[in-house]
């Protein structure tokens, strides 16, 4: 280990943002997102902090594959219990750029300058940039038939009689 930095919480997901710059989201009674810097990798400091109030848990904590970068925009996806998150983390500083209320909320994907969120109940697009909502899908739902209750018919089982001499026989109902 070349160096280390005492901060309140913990971080249980790095991930480099470029060569100098890692972030970091754990937990410091809410979710937690710190921007560090390690250009000086024996003095890494954290340049950026971002608490986000109300949020307690974000998949992205325990599983890489919520989490998603678009280095074209300096932006990071994050997904939580309460929603989904869009931040910057342009001039080395993180802000929030936009919020999805939704406690379905799973995963981001980014293509061709549009930001795709989506969650168990649709998609929701945003043009890249503007972070204007260009458009929503909803899933539909099916309807699910009620389920047939069929009457349960008796069946007649063989029924094993011991008389005191230890011979079994068997009767049938």
């Amino acid at each position: 280990m070349k160096g280390e930095l005492k901060i309140p919480g913990y971080s249980s997901y790095l991930h480099p943002i470029d060569s100098h710059l890692i972030l970091g989201i754990g937990r410091e009674n809410q979710v937690k997102l710190s921007l560090f810097d390690v250009t000086d990798p024996k003095n890494p400091k954290e340049v950026s902090r971002y608490d986000l109030a109300s949020e307690y848990y974000s998949a992205a904590m325990d599983n890489h594959h919520a989490f998603l970068q678009d280095p074209k925009y300096k932006v990071f996806f994050l997904p939580g219990s309460r929603g989904g998150y869009i931040f910057s983390y342009e001039a080395n500083t993180l802000s929030l750029v936009k919020a999805l209320e939704s406690s379905t909320v799973k995963r981001g994907l980014y293509l061709n300058d549009y930001m795709y969120i989506v969650s168990d109940i649709g998609i929701t697009s945003f043009k890249e940039g503007t972070w204007e909502k260009v458009g929503e899908f909803t899933y539909e739902k099916k309807e699910t038939p009620e389920p047939t209750i069929m009457p349960l018919q008796p069946v007649p089982l063989p029924v094993e009689i011991k008389n005191q001499s230890s011979e079994s026989s068997t009767l049938k109902q």
